[in-house]
């Protein structure tokens, strides 16, 4: 899903809309549920939670920020780095294109790019960054009423 537009270049118009359809999406779950329930019928709720029950721009922002602190990094790019610790990561955020665009860092050098990649890969999905991660606002809440 490499190519999915983020929230954050929505026009107001779209935004509106895909959280009205969000909103009545979450309404037909409770829907469905009370219904299940009332006919004691078994439910089962799979969640993806990376950006989707958790925020984990705080996790990008980390490991994106330890790379533009690495003095080895540091001297491997020294033009890229000082534009690098300006970045802000966001919650829409899918992925670093986004946040590196954001700062100026787009793609244009293939060396940082791929290395910047790899730096990422290896901490996203290691178990020591998810402390990062933050529940999104009603994440909690959803789950447990869904229980």
């Amino acid at each position: 899903m490499g190519g999915r537009m983020s929230e954050n270049k929505l026009p107001d118009v779209q935004k509106e809309n895909s959280m009205q359809i969000q909103k009545d999406m979450i309404g037909e779950h409770f829907t469905n549920l009370a219904n299940s329930k009332k006919n004691n019928q078994k439910v089962l709720a799979v969640f993806d939670i990376d950006s989707t029950l958790f925020d984990v721009s705080p996790r990008l922002e980390k490991i994106l920020l330890e790379f533009a602190d690495d003095p080895h990094m540091q001297k491997k790019f020294p033009e890229q780095i000082p534009l690098l610790k300006q970045i802000k990561t966001l919650g829409t955020d899918w992925g670093i294109t986004n946040a590196l665009e954001r700062v100026g860092l787009d793609g244009h050098h293939q060396d940082f790019q791929d290395s910047v990649h790899q730096w990422w890969h290896e901490r996203f999905f290691s178990n020591e960054y998810v402390k990062y991660d933050k529940p999104y606002e009603g994440a909690v809440d959803y789950v447990k009423a869904l229980y």
